[in-house]
């Protein structure tokens, strides 16, 4: 998902799992002298270290304070979905040196080989990890190290939509989401819509039955004639615009679009909805894994979390950041991205279900002209 960050005001985004409650200070960049780097077991950093990341997780300070803090330098590209980001490192044209997978996408790469197995002695920060979260794609993270997390559900404008939706028909039956005709977009995302399809009719979002499938198909098609249009990179400038009164949203970037419209609002339908991890992961044949290693132990202090948290609204998976957490934090969280153990319970990982081919072929019939 990831292009450049568009201008953000530093106001943070939950990280709860029962948890969570933040002072609501201030994050502040870590403080570090030459003689107290941490290099674990690398004789020196080395680079330029390339990273492989989503659009809307770029901090470029927090990019900046590595490269001052090791001396080397660091570059970052940026991709839209997993499968892209999979799809480049199959070509093997280009190196990365770490890519930031969501949780299935963790799992594809370990089981085809494309994961180094990682040195933990150099990530000695991994301590600071909730032990709420279960990571079922990477149990004991032998080749993982959680970076943000949060959900998929529905960002609305209030101003324009009511009543407040609580569930998927809003996107989904004619007869509601009919007057937001061409006001409102879904993810560009197969697994992610497909998905949402799945859940309002009932079903699992990693089910394989072809019916449910087919009767999944059936619904996107017919919404297709009312929606504006695909989007997981745009959707949170349209909802600040009033472009769009709707979207299928990741929260971090409907956090971020709540902060800088008062009208935007964020739910979890009550049929259910996504939980996802994007994860640290070095690619197999690294030219600088070491020092990618490195980079995993930075981005795990509580105040390097913080820093990333405030800008992109998702929940960091290390708790002692939260006091951190810039100073807005309380007032977008109460425009519905506080999460409870009742919601929590509505919410269900995308696992990976070996070869889904089945899910790019209703996916390519789907988005076809």
């Amino acid at each position: 998902m990831q292009r450049n960050v568009t201008g953000v005001i530093a106001v943070l985004l939950l990280l709860l799992l029962g948890a969570c409650q933040s002072s609501g200070g201030t994050s502040s960049p870590p403080t570090n002298t030459a003689e107290s780097v941490f290099l674990g077991g690398c004789d020196k950093a080395e680079g330029p270290l390339r990273l492989y990341m989503w659009y809307e997780e770029v901090v470029p300070e927090v990019l900046e304070q590595f490269e001052a803090r090791y001396g080397v330098e660091l570059s970052y590209e940026t991709y839209s979905s997993n499968e892209e980001m999979l799809e480049t490192l199959r070509d093997g044209e280009t190196t990365y040196d770490m890519v930031f997978p969501s949780d299935y996408a963790v799992q594809i790469m370990i089981e085809q080989g494309m994961a180094e197995k990682l040195n933990k002695n150099n990530i000695p920060n991994r301590a600071n990890l909730t032990t709420v979260l279960a990571y079922y794609y990477d149990p004991s993270n032998e080749y993982s190290m959680p970076f943000q997390w949060g959900t998929t559900g529905i960002a609305y404008n209030s101003k324009y939509v009511d009543p407040p939706p609580d569930s998927w028909a809003v996107l989904f039956d004619p007869a509601i989401a009919g007057p937001y005709a061409g006001k409102f977009t879904m993810l560009n995302e197969e697994r992610e819509s497909i998905g949402a399809a799945l859940i309002y009719l009932g079903y699992s979002v990693n089910d394989t039955n072809p019916s449910h499938l087919g009767e999944a198909q059936t619904l996107l098609e017919a919404q297709k004639l009312l929606l504006a249009g695909y989007d997981s990179e745009n959707f949170s400038d349209a909802l600040v615009s009033e472009e769009i009164y709707l979207a299928h949203a990741w929260s971090g970037p409907a956090a971020l679009a709540a902060s800088q419209n008062d009208d935007i609002r964020y739910v979890i339908p009550k049929e259910g909805a996504v939980i996802w991890m994007d994860n640290m992961v070095i690619p197999t044949g690294a030219a600088h894994k070491c020092t990618a290693e490195l980079f995993m132990n930075y981005m795990l202090e509580a105040e390097v979390a913080a820093q990333v948290s405030s800008r992109t609204f998702y929940n960091s998976p290390v708790p002692s950041s939260e006091p951190l957490f810039a100073a807005g934090t309380r007032d977008v969280l109460s425009k519905g991205f506080a999460i409870n153990n009742e919601t929590i319970n509505r919410l269900e990982w995308i696992e990976y279900l070996g070869d889904v081919g089945f899910y790019t072929e209703v996916w390519e019939e789907i988005t076809s002209p």
